[in-house]
């Protein structure tokens, strides 16, 4: 028989990340994939580092994240930053072999877009008696796991840090948008994105990001649909395949002017790094003016677009309706 005792560990559930947060959705940046393409830990204190104190976690939660305190840093590519060049910024013309009027090809802008890597940091703390029973590790992994597509998502839409600290980095409020005005109704505003994104970039396919209220309304009317083909990794698309995003880290109100607010960008690459648990010594976490301790979990991440593409709608309240 089986017993347990007062000092026995007793796991959380392990939830799963939300099937639309734009971590999930967004593309691998390398190609190689696998470990080769994790990001190197920030450095302990790091400036860019987006923090959220001792909580409860949130319900999702990447089962499969690897914690790894003394992970290499030998990809250097990622580290201090990195630079993004666009190919969908240019266009084409028809050439006619024996015609008269032919012109020179108009080559792509070729802007090379600097990127500054984020990190995305909780901390957990405990009494120092007893501390093995809370088991902090895992609890700043779920911890980590259940926050990270929120935190990242905000991010990317709001530019916060990228703000605060001066970061070349796009996100989607940023000015330089190409402004679609203010639809009259959730059919207009889903076609005046998709008419964007068939007129630039690459194949007329991109990603369009929106509240949960705006992807609710499409839904309702049949503008958008999602693929369950695979119970586990659940896409929302409309009917040119663009990708339909709805962060958990999303606006869920409505912006200053009273309208809610969608934005069409070409495709998103991402890459995210493995976690680390800082710090990896017992004495350098416990704090024995208080007797306490204190554990974060790290992960660094990256999100970027085309900048060439970017388009911005807005719909009011009282319009939005199927």
């Amino acid at each position: 028989m089986s017993s347990i005792s007062p000092y026995d560990v007793v796991r959380g559930p392990a939830p799963k990340p939300p099937r639309h947060s734009l971590l999930k959705r967004s593309l691998d940046l390398d190609e190689a994939g696998g470990d080769n393409s994790l990001i190197p830990p920030p450095p302990i204190q790091s400036p860019n580092t987006v923090s959220a104190i001792d909580g409860p976690p949130d319900v999702w939660e990447d089962p499969f994240a690897p914690v790894d305190i003394d992970e290499s840093t030998s990809n250097q590519r990622w580290q201090g930053g990195f630079s993004f060049l666009p190919e969908s910024c240019g266009d084409g013309i028809i050439w006619v072999p024996c015609g008269t009027e032919n012109e020179s090809a108009i080559s792509d802008t070729r802007i090379i877009q600097t990127y500054e890597p984020t990190a995305i940091e909780v901390a957990v703390q405990c009494s120092s008696f007893g501390y093995k029973a809370i088991d902090f590790r895992d609890r700043a992994t779920r911890f980590l796991n259940g926050v990270q597509h929120r935190v990242a998502g905000a991010e990317f839409w709001y530019g916060t840090k990228a703000i605060a600290e001066g970061l070349p980095n796009n996100y989607l409020e940023k000015s330089g948008y190409t402004d679609l005005g203010v639809a009259t109704g959730p059919t207009v505003m889903l076609a005046s994105l998709q008419s964007y994104l068939d007129q630039t970039g690459i194949g007329g396919w991109g990603f369009i990001h929106a509240p949960k209220r705006l992807v609710d309304a499409w839904m309702t009317g049949w503008l958008i649909d999602d693929d369950d083909t695979d119970p586990e990794n659940i896409r929302l698309f409309d009917a040119y395949g663009n990708e339909i995003i709805a962060d958990p880290g999303y606006p869920d109100v409505v912006n200053e002017d009273g309208n809610w607010e969608a934005y069409a960008t070409g495709p998103v690459y991402g890459k995210l790094g493995g976690m680390m648990i800082v710090p990896n010594k017992m004495s350098a976490a416990l704090d024995r003016a208080t007797n306490t301790i204190v554990y974060r979990a790290e992960r660094m991440h990256a999100l970027v677009w085309d900048g060439c593409q970017h388009a911005k709608s807005q719909i009011p309240e009282a319009d939005l309706v199927a």
